[in-house]
């Protein structure tokens, strides 16, 4: 049996005390030298340290307890407590099919608007009332390269100008239980003007990733390009249709979905709504006055 040998060891020679080999228990016991120098009892402690298997080199450390807890304890506790908490992320993209493309770590006001936010629920609407298109030539063969194919509406909901039609700012929202309403308001740039929107469209609600697809689009084709007529400069709203929104769905993105349309021929192809996400449906809901019927007046 080889005898212990004491010795000194600097500080980051104690962190195998943490990892003893395989067979070998550490153990903590009361040294001897505590009672005959007067010392507290837990002042200081003898603790085994192997270098190798149980039974073959032991080392004895001596360790002042109250120094360890504050030079190593307490700010390896901290340490651990800091690097084991939970970070948060806002989904910041998702693909078509709702899998997570990007994210990004949330800071603690961020963390605290998403708790408000789980907290709130929906504000639901009242039916609203929009003014219908009225048919002026319908779909003839319809081929979606073929804009003499497409159907032609006029009278649209036309509604005052925006001087921002910038992302959401064209946008409005109202929320029922029995469905939900969303409406785009565009420029009619021309006499005529050709517009499409895809059988994919959908929203999603931005925590739980749940889809809301289209059901139908007020007034015109869904999944087919139509024409608007109308008067150049003037605004119009189209209003798109989907499920209602369960009260907890206060945060939606909202996804264009599905391939870009085949080109009309002639044109320059399309310019397509891009996606958006992590948008407060409140805030569409609060822009409603947007889509309010205004006649457009043509002074000769």
């Amino acid at each position: 049996m080889v005898r212990p040998v004491r010795a000194k060891v600097l500080f980051i020679h104690t962190i195998p005390l943490l990892l003893p080999l395989q067979g070998a228990t550490p153990f903590l016991h009361l040294h001897p030298g505590c009672r005959s120098q007067g010392r507290l009892p837990w002042a200081m402690y003898s603790l085994p340290l192997w270098g190798a298997p149980c039974g073959v080199m032991q080392t004895h450390l001596n360790i002042n307890l109250s120094s360890l807890i504050m030079k190593l304890l307490l700010p390896l506790i901290l340490l651990l407590l800091t690097a084991c908490q939970p970070k948060y992320y806002i989904i910041t993209e998702r693909d078509a099919d709702g899998r997570i493309l990007s994210m990004m770590e949330m800071s603690d006001y961020d963390r605290t608007m998403t708790r408000q936010l789980e907290k709130a629920t929906l504000t639901y609407d009242s039916h609203p009332e929009f003014r219908l298109a009225t048919l002026k030539k319908a779909a003839q063969h319809y081929a979606p390269h073929d804009a003499k194919t497409f159907a032609v509406y006029t009278h649209s909901h036309t509604v005052a100008p925006l001087l921002n039609s910038t992302g959401t700012n064209a946008l409005a929202m109202w929320c029922t239980h029995e469905a939900t309403y969303l409406a785009i308001v565009d420029k009619q740039d021309y006499t005529s003007k050709y517009y499409h929107t895809p059988n994919g469209f959908h929203l999603r609600d931005s925590q739980t990733g749940k889809t809301y697809p289209i059901i139908r689009l007020l007034g015109y084709p869904l999944g087919q390009t139509y024409w608007i007529e109308g008067v150049p400069g003037e605004w119009h709203c189209r209003v798109l249709v989907f499920p209602p929104l369960p009260e907890h769905c206060t945060t939606i993105d909202i996804i264009n979905g599905g391939p870009a349309p085949i080109p009309v021929v002639g044109t320059n192809g399309w310019s397509l709504r891009q996606n958006m996400y992590q948008i407060k449906v409140a805030t569409l809901q609060a822009q409603q006055h947007i889509a309010t019927y205004k006649e457009t007046v043509v002074v000769e």
